[in-house]
């Protein structure tokens, strides 16, 4: 019926374009589903002291342990909540050893094929809102293959908005950002979080 039917009149209401309820149906059901995970977040905030460190080397020990973890959970556990809350703590856990960690080669991070160290470097770039990462954040976002990973790239990359003015990002940066954006799920977390940020630069 949608071809045939371009809107309807309700009493007392007026006449609604179907398209635009369509378009709040799913802005309705990304931020539900944005609000679902960062209550998942929240269950696992607390971090394990065990990663705590007096030092950097021993920072980046640890750091070394917990990307280990990170790729074993995401090989030996079925998908689902149980291993997205467990990969959760993981991350958690690299941002907070990020504080006593300022050498980490970032940069060769968000570059590798390694899962666990893509999420190291984006933990990093996260904690220290380093404005030298965000080209580097951005391409990495956009040739990023797992949903994990889009969405703490995707909170990185807010992170580095509300710190530093996007708007004078370059046309080729903001057009990958749309062309990424167009091409997430619809509706999603990733897709309502990322929008929020287009919509300060754009």
């Amino acid at each position: 019926m949608a071809p045939l039917i371009k809107s309807i009149e309700l009493p007392g209401i007026g006449k609604l374009e179907l398209q635009d309820i369509k378009k709040d149906i799913e802005n309705v059901k990304a931020v539900a589903q944005s609000a679902d995970t960062k209550a998942s977040l929240s269950l696992v905030s607390t971090f394990d002291k065990s990663v705590l460190s007096p030092d950097e080397a021993a920072a980046l020990q640890n750091l070394e342990q917990l990307i280990t973890d990170y790729d074993d959970t995401r090989t030996k556990m079925a998908a689902g909540e149980m291993r997205t809350r467990k990969m959760t703590s993981i991350s958690n856990n690299m941002i907070k050893l990020m504080a006593d960690i300022k050498d980490f080669d970032w940069t060769g991070g968000l570059q590798t094929n390694d899962h666990g160290r893509r999420l190291a470097a984006v933990a990093y770039l996260f904690a220290k809102a380093d404005l030298q990462g965000l080209k580097p954040l951005i391409d990495a976002l956009t040739k990023e293959e797992t949903a994990f990973g889009q969405y703490w790239a995707i909170q990185a990359l807010a992170r580095l908005a509300e710190k530093f003015p996007l708007k004078d990002l370059e046309e080729t940066e903001k057009e990958k950002l749309k062309v990424f954006y167009n091409n997430l799920p619809k509706p999603s977390d990733r897709q309502y979080e990322l929008r929020k940020i287009l919509s300060g630069i754009i």
